[in-house]
């Protein structure tokens, strides 16, 4: 299964550096999650190709986090994030047309697999290997095999000079 990555409507919305998070005093809640074991992560976001030093997708190497905000406004009564909602909607960002296709223009879908294509061909055409499931943007599409394969084996074959030739066809 292909499909795309996160589709924001509002990059600038949605994507902050931890020091634009710090500073507005974003709640954790919303720009971090709980792992497998219970510890707060930061929801690390792969924004662009350019991010990725290597085919495999390290977290040290990205510099922006998703906001995930999975609540209504009422619920949100007295929070930073809702005033960071209420000027996002200053700034119209609830009017494009992404968001404004959403229940809550504010509230995205989380997308997020091993295996990623980049969306858009440049000089090279890449598959990355995301093992910590980390957020992924519309600029990669994620693949979500639908047999039980080694993803490594899989990755591989796909950064191959064979899968590169075929691609060209």
């Amino acid at each position: 299964d292909v499909r795309f990555g996160i589709k924001t409507g509002a990059n600038e919305f949605f994507y902050l550096t931890e020091a634009e998070i710090n500073r507005r005093k974003i709640e954790k809640e919303f720009w971090m999650h709980k792992d497998g074991k219970g510890d707060w992560m930061p929801n690390y976001v792969i924004k662009s190709p350019r991010e990725c030093k290597s085919i495999i997708v390290n977290p040290k190497d990205l510099k922006y986090r998703v906001l995930m905000i999975h609540k209504d406004k009422g619920d949100l009564k007295g929070t930073n994030i809702l005033k960071y909602i209420l000027e996002g909607e200053r700034k119209g960002f609830h009017k494009r047309p992404t968001c404004d296709s959403r229940g809550k223009w504010y509230e995205l879908e989380e997308i997020k697999d091993v295996l990623l294509s980049r969306r858009f061909i440049d000089k090279e055409f890449s598959f990355y290997i995301n093992p910590e499931k980390i957020f992924v943007g519309d600029t990669f599409f994620v693949i979500q095999p639908t047999v039980a394969l080694d993803i490594k084996l899989i990755a591989a074959y796909l950064n191959s000079t064979l899968s590169s030739f075929f691609l060209e066809i």
